[in-house]
């Protein structure tokens, strides 16, 4: 230990209180206390590492030596007649591994402490997905959702995980799921889209998960649900991505859009396929499906007439 200054030192850290060096003189006083007065030989604990103090009406806490920052070997083994072995060297210092509730490890040659983040962890302990709000952003391999609010999704989608396959700087593969619609109805559905060259390319869909239950939509343009056994009209979506729609409805304004099938449920872009189904009316009553979702029906039939879906069947590609 360094020779402590007789004009300013008034705390000096001990390593030996066995009674070798009449230790039994001194004054013990526990931890150290803000406020208190100590006097010449009095001992007290501060951060692990006992102090004696060699200076009396001393107020300041014991100062930090560079030999107290951290523990140190046991003494040698004692002679049959002579004294204590000589001291170990001073400990390295190993703190708790737990700092202001962080985990943190050490850098450095463990002089340096810093708190662990996620890269530090291997890949099975990290969190489940990181995330975004552009999907456009997600080009690490891993885990990603989104918390609704997302530019770059599917089209009308939101609420959705996934996972990325970086294999180079030129070739990515995103592949997203739906968990947020599910619990409303929706099947859970699956997206992928490739990133090649830095272009991205457009979702399609590529798996319908399961077969969804019936949906009841709400319906527009002054239409109505007929009343049951007829009625409500629904539709649902096979497992094999086939929409089925079923139910008669009541007609409001003729010609007027019934509804739009939810992103998932529509056909192709840029096609708009058109199907007869019957109707009160004496002719067939015709539906056409944008490429959009909406469903409208032609204006043979008006205000009052009942016509029918069942029969309205499509693949869903978008």
């Amino acid at each position: 230990m360094s020779t402590p200054n007789p004009i300013t030192t008034k705390w000096i850290p001990l390593w030996d209180l066995g009674g070798q060096g009449g230790s039994a003189n001194l004054k013990y006083r526990g931890a150290y206390q803000d406020g208190q007065t100590y006097m010449d030989g009095n001992v007290v604990l501060s951060d692990g590492v006992a102090y004696i103090c060699v200076k009396n009406g001393t107020t300041t806490p014991p100062e930090v030596w560079p030999e107290a920052a951290g523990p140190v070997g046991p003494p040698g083994p004692q002679g049959a007649q002579g004294p204590a072995g000589i001291q170990g060297p001073a400990g390295a210092g190993v703190p708790s591994p737990v700092v202001n509730g962080q985990w943190v490890k050490g850098t450095g040659g463990a002089a340096v402490w810093a708190a662990i983040t996620q890269g530090d962890l291997p890949e099975h302990l990290r969190s489940p997905g990181r995330l975004v709000s552009d999907w456009n952003t997600a080009l690490d391999n891993g885990w990603y959702y989104d918390n609704g609010t997302v530019s770059n999704a599917p089209a009308g989608w939101s609420y959705l995980m996934g996972q990325v396959f970086r294999l180079s700087d030129n070739y990515i593969v995103q592949v997203l799921y739906d968990y947020g619609h599910a619990a409303s109805g929706n099947p859970p559905v699956q997206w992928t889209r490739r990133r090649v060259a830095g272009t991205w390319e457009a979702w399609q869909v590529t798996q319908a998960v399961a077969d969804s239950a019936w949906i009841v939509p709400t319906l527009t343009g002054g239409h109505s649900h007929y009343a049951a056994p007829y009625g409500p009209v629904r539709y649902r979506k096979l497992a094999s991505g086939l929409v089925v729609c079923d139910g008669l409805m009541t007609v409001g304004t003729a010609g007027a859009q019934a509804y739009v099938f939810p992103a998932g449920y529509r056909v192709g872009s840029g096609r708009q396929p058109i199907f007869g189904t019957a109707a009160s009316i004496t002719t067939a009553e015709t539906w056409r499906i944008t490429d959009t979702g909406g469903l409208l029906p032609t204006a043979a039939a008006g205000a009052g007439a009942w016509i029918s879906l069942a029969g309205v069947i499509f693949l869903a590609e978008q």
